[in-house]
Order: C-alpha cells, then sequence, then structure tokens
C-alpha cells in the first residue's frame, strides 16, 4: 500500500494501532481500579475494554490459523498470554457462574489482563528495537557520551565529572546551554 508515495507496511499498521488501544486501554483499566468513577464513564471503559478484547481475539485466531504448526504456537509462552490478554473476564464470568458476586477476584484478574497485555506491549516494542536496530544505535550514542565525557574529564579543563558529562549532552545535542552572549558593537 502506498502513502503520499511511500510504501506503508499494512502489517505494521496494524501492529502499531493495536499496541496503541493496548496502551490505552490499560491506563483505562488501571484508573478504573484505582478510582471510583460515575456508572456511565465505568460502563464505557467496559465497552472499549470488550472492543479491545474483540479485536485482540480476532488477532489472535487470525495468527493460528496461518501458522504453519498449530500445536507449536498453542505452546509457546507468548500466545497464552495473547489469548488470556484477549479474555474479556468482566464479561464472562457472570455468565457462566449466575448469581455469585465475584467483583473482588474480578481485580486480580483485570490484574492479570494487564501483565498479559503489558507483556505484549513490550514483546512489540522489543521486536521493534531488532527490527531497527535502536538498541545498537543507542548503545553507540551511549558509548559516545561515555567516551567524551572520560576524555573531557581527563584532558580537559574539568570542573568535576557531572560538569564535563553535561558539556558532552549539550555538545552532542546541539542545544547549547549556558553559552553567553556575545556583544554586539554598532558603530
Amino acid at each position: 500500500m502506498k502513502f503520499k508515495g511511500q510504501e506503508v507496511n499494512f502489517e505494521m499498521i496494524i501492529w502499531f494501532a493495536l499496541n496503541i488501544l493496548i496502551i490505552i486501554d490499560i491506563l483505562l483499566i488501571t484508573i478504573a481500579m484505582l478510582f471510583t468513577l460515575p456508572e456511565g464513564t465505568e460502563m464505557g471503559i467496559q465497552m472499549f475494554d470488550f472492543c479491545v478484547c474483540i479485536l485482540l481475539m480476532a488477532e489472535w485466531l487470525i495468527n493460528l490459523y496461518f501458522s504453519a504448526s498449530k500445536t507449536e504456537y498453542l505452546k509457546e509462552k507468548y500466545n497464552i498470554l495473547a489469548l488470556i490478554a484477549s479474555i474479556p473476564f468482566d464479561v464472562i464470568i457472570p455468565i457462566v457462574i449466575p448469581g455469585i458476586n465475584l467483583l473482588r477476584y474480578f481485580r486480580l484478574l483485570k490484574l492479570l489482563r494487564i501483565i498479559a497485555l503489558f507483556n505484549m506491549f513490550i514483546d512489540g516494542i522489543n521486536r521493534f528495537i531488532k527490527k531497527t536496530n535502536l538498541d545498537k544505535i543507542l548503545a553507540g550514542v551511549f558509548l559516545t557520551i561515555l567516551i567524551f565525557t572520560g576524555a573531557l574529564y581527563i584532558w580537559g579543563t574539568s570542573y568535576s565529572l557531572f560538569d564535563d558529562f553535561y558539556f558532552v549532552i549539550v555538545t552532542l545535542t546541539t542545544v547549547g546551554y549556558g553559552q553567553s552572549q556575545l556583544p554586539f558593537h554598532h558603530s
């Protein structure tokens, strides 16, 4: 697919959108667990959570369908977490066991879902970092900062290690904090 003349990977867009929805869902579930909200707001959060669960379940089923080995797919830890994250416990448990007040346990199940969603998000971030070699880039930047901070501390006119670190960061980012103003003479 092309967007503004650039080739766009449709799978990457779906992955990015799902991760954004997961982050929003984690935040909303956490807010609903920590604070007493009006009933309409809580119902809206539950509906949003249910929609995210449906999307995650659809993604899980599509991945299962297209996997080469279904049994290997079901044995992987990530896929089990993805399945747990896609189950809307708030909706299913009252239907399965009617009349039992399990609201205290819903919080534990929500916590399990939050952990599963967070693990999915972290796994997605790790895949992004490895695919883009961002870990190597950040390691290079960090190593450069350390080398030049040490060099400035050893061979420069140094005040302290923190000051040298500060000067290196300011120089590398070209921010220029603390630069004095040059006097202008108008004749």
